[in-house]
């Protein structure tokens, strides 16, 4: 488990550094793109809801799916928008073997929403690599590459996007 970790710390050290953040709000998006696990509770609800109002609002979005070997796991294979990194795309370390399965990883986008509960090596990753201007998250214990960190009360995945977009259209940008 110690080398695991030592090896994981070593790949984050050697990631590029990330450019500086800049708050983006809900209204002014264009481009989102949704970190998820599959075996999070609610986490099908969660998504539908996110997904209809960005539709409702011509937001593009992206969402990521890590899926586990899990009974709990949701099945995202038909979903809109969806790309799957399946464990068996992993290696042992958590990297994902094959970036290119996710084409859009170049891609600038506006806001990165990670809906991810607890710390997985493989979801921090993503996000970390992942080029958004403003990163959202929530609070875990190994740190955050997150420049806003929300909480649900219920810790439930629909309370927490709810409460997401809550202060992304609440909070107004500084004009300097």
């Amino acid at each position: 488990m110690f080398f695991k970790k030592k090896m994981q710390s070593r790949v984050i050290e050697r990631l590029e550094k990330r450019f500086s953040s800049e708050f983006i709000p809900l209204r002014s998006a264009r481009k989102i793109i949704l970190l998820m696990e599959s075996d999070a509770e609610n986490i099908d609800q969660a998504l539908d809801y996110t997904t209809s109002l960005l539709k409702e609002r011509g937001i593009e979005w992206v969402s990521v799916v890590v899926e586990r070997a899990n009974k709990r796991s949701h099945d995202f294979s038909q979903k809109e928008g969806c790309v799957l990194i399946k464990q068996k795309d992993t290696t042992y370390f958590g990297l994902p073997k094959g970036l290119d399965k996710i084409n859009e990883i170049n891609t600038v986008y506006d806001i990165l929403i990670d809906f991810t509960e607890e710390y997985d090596f493989t979801s921090f990753y993503i996000s970390l690599i992942v080029k958004a201007k403003f990163k959202v998250g929530r609070y875990t214990s190994e740190g955050t590459p997150y420049d806003f960190i929300a909480r649900a009360e219920d810790n439930s995945a629909i309370q927490y996007v709810k409460q997401v977009v809550h202060y992304l259209e609440s909070i107004k940008p500084a004009k300097l």
